[in-house]
Parts: C-alpha cells; sequence; structure tokens
C-alpha cells in the first residue's frame, strides 16, 4: 500500500520491519533483500538514520547468509554514516550494534577489531572527565 502510495519512508520502514520478521523466522536470503530495499528506499526518502539501520541489518543477515565480505563492506559503510549522526540514542544503538557485529565476525576477519576501534578511542571520554 505504501509504495502504491509513492510514500518511500514508510514503505523503508515497513521492509526494515520486514526484514526483522525474516530474521527472527531465520529466513536470511529474504531479511537481506528486504534490508537492502529499505536500506534504498530510506535514502531516498532522505532518512539517513534509517538507511543505517537497515544497513547495518543487511550486514547481520549477510554474515549469517555466509556473504562475509559483503557484511564487511556494509558494517564500514555503517560506521563511516554513523559517525556523522549527531549525539542521540539512535547513533549508540547504531554504535553497538556495528561493535556487536565487528565482534561476531572477530573470526572470520582477525585484526579488524583492533583496526575498527582504535580511532574511536581517541575521541572516547570517561563519563564526568574533563576535556583537557
Amino acid at each position: 500500500m505504501a509504495k502504491k502510495l509513492g510514500d518511500t519512508g514508510l514503505s523503508a520502514a515497513i521492509l526494515n520491519n520486514l526484514g526483522n520478521f525474516f530474521t527472527a523466522q531465520k529466513k536470511d536470503s529474504e531479511a537481506l533483500g528486504a534490508y537492502l530495499e529499505s536500506m534504498t528506499l530510506a535514502q531516498r526518502s532522505g532518512n539517513a538514520l534509517l538507511a543505517t539501520r537497515a544497513r547495518t541489518h543487511a550486514a547481520m543477515a549477510a554474515m549469517r547468509h555466509g556473504r562475509f565480505q559483503d557484511s564487511r563492506a556494509l558494517l564500514d559503510r555503517a560506521l563511516d554514516e554513523t559517525r556523522g549522526f549527531e549525539p542521540s540514542h539512535d547513533k549508540a544503538y547504531g554504535l553497538v550494534n556495528i561493535g556487536s557485529l565487528t565482534i561476531i565476525s572477530a573470526p572470520v576477519f582477525p585484526g579488524r577489531m583492533i583496526s575498527l576501534f582504535n580511532p574511536l578511542r581517541s575521541t572516547w571520554r570517561p563519563s564526568g572527565s574533563q576535556k583537557r
């Protein structure tokens, strides 16, 4: 219905939810397709947060489907996009998901965690610490 109405933003959200449904059903190929389409429509509608969330979900589905190089490329792009977002719950949620997937994929890409998280370490400060 949303597609027929031309509402790409709503279609993107529905497809992301459909991908979540397929993931719960362990239908990784279908989930990947739904997430990739959601990502494309979210970008077209200007919803960068949803596009990045769908990209991260697609990386998870690709990994579960055995498409490790695709998963890594999707994760790398999702991380680059997430760095540009203002601090928010959505940004934190995205970074946690990207970090979790990176840890899960560590056996496939040795040394990847170190190269991924080193740039982030330089910007992290413990809660309550002051900038010097």
